[in-house]
């Protein structure tokens, strides 16, 4: 499963959990270019550490560097950074492949720490240009994701 939530807005939170079949990483992309449409700016935690990522098959990884390259103009524009959270050498290595394949041109890190990587996405928050009025920096947390 893919779980987005836009719920604390203009963070933007992304947690894959168990095993992504095709249906589903599709799903989640169309999704994710629907929220790039709003064209609003955001930062980004992808949250990999609950799913079955060694599992991805050649074609999620493809697929997933194909969709970064189609929809490069709008992460680029409205997107402040990512923050990927991992927990497995495996994780970090499959991260590292897609990135390879499809450099990302915002800022991105690659933490095994959640606080670390909310940390550096409240710091990104402070460059958005239009920032919601309802929405400061300091003012958003994740959410509590069961462990």
């Amino acid at each position: 499963m893919i779980e987005v939530n836009d719920a604390n807005w203009p963070l933007l939170e992304i947690r894959y959990e168990g095993l992504i079949d095709d249906e589903e990483l599709d799903r989640y992309l169309t999704e994710h270019e629907a929220l790039l449409a709003r064209e609003e700016e955001h930062v980004a935690l992808v949250d990999i550490t609950q799913s079955k990522i060694y599992s991805s098959t050649p074609r999620h990884v493809r697929r997933a560097a194909m969709w970064v390259a189609e929809q490069d103009a709008p992460i680029g524009s409205y997107c402040a950074g990512v923050a990927f959270l991992v927990r497995s050498a495996t994780q970090r290595a499959l991260v590292r492949l897609i990135l390879k394949l499809r450099p990302f041109a915002i800022p991105h890190v690659v933490y095994d720490d959640e606080a670390l990587a909310t940390a550096w996405l409240r710091e990104r928050m402070k460059s958005l240009r239009r920032r919601p009025s309802q929405v400061t920096p300091e003012g958003v947390g994740l959410a509590e994701v069961p462990r």
